[in-house]
């Protein structure tokens, strides 16, 4: 059975706004489980051709993460001592199998010039650390190149027209150039304010 007094609380936005730190904050701060939206993708998650499907506008519903609805359900099933349950998801409850889940949205917004350089700037980290670990590990500066292209050709727009998707449903909407600190604090303040007997 469900456990229906956890609150699904979905943190979204572009790809580099900060959602995965932020979900993980919060899960430590609350003592409440989380769940990470790319932990359940494959490649069967997203169209083959994205420049089509931003073309078509945009069908979120059209995104496949049979394993991360399933895991959020199980979580709410087996989960009786939190109030929370946080999870990283790019599009709020704009995806159909999300909207009977989520309660709460929270939309990072990180201007997305601000989004491409954290995603370039974690690429070249992780990078590196590849090289230390295994010195023949190839460069990965053609698929870095590739993305920056897909960035200006599309995917730009892509995340724009998502996250402007969830903005127009969400609960709460905080400034992206905040640190995690200040992200947190006001993102518990907000949660503390709101009585939620009264809406689970």
């Amino acid at each position: 059975m469900i456990n229906n007094n956890v609150c699904v609380v979905a943190i979204s936005g572009a790809s580099g706004c900060g959602k995965t730190s932020l979900v993980q904050v919060l899960g430590q701060k609350y003592n409440s489980p989380t769940l990470h939206f790319d932990d359940y993708i494959d490649e069967n998650s997203y169209p083959v051709d994205m420049k089509l499907w931003l073309d078509q506008g945009c069908n979120v519903s059209l995104l496949q993460t049979p394993r991360f609805t399933q895991a959020i359900i199980e979580t709410k099933r087996s989960n009786s001592a939190s109030r929370f349950l946080f999870i990283e998801e790019p599009f709020g409850r704009e995806r159909d199998v999300m909207r009977p889940l989520v309660d709460k949205v929270i939309l990072i917004d990180t201007p997305l010039p601000l989004c491409l350089e954290r995603v370039i700037e974690g690429a070249k980290e992780r990078a590196l650390s590849d090289k230390l670990v295994n010195t023949k590990s190839p460069k990965n500066e053609d698929q870095l190149n590739q993305y920056k292209d897909k960035y200006q050709s599309y995917l730009g727009d892509v995340y724009h027209q998502c996250v402007e998707q969830v903005r127009s449903n969400c609960e709460l909407v905080l400034s992206g150039k905040k640190n995690i600190a200040s992200s947190y604090e006001e993102i518990s303040h907000w949660l503390n304010s709101i009585n939620f007997n009264r809406l689970l």
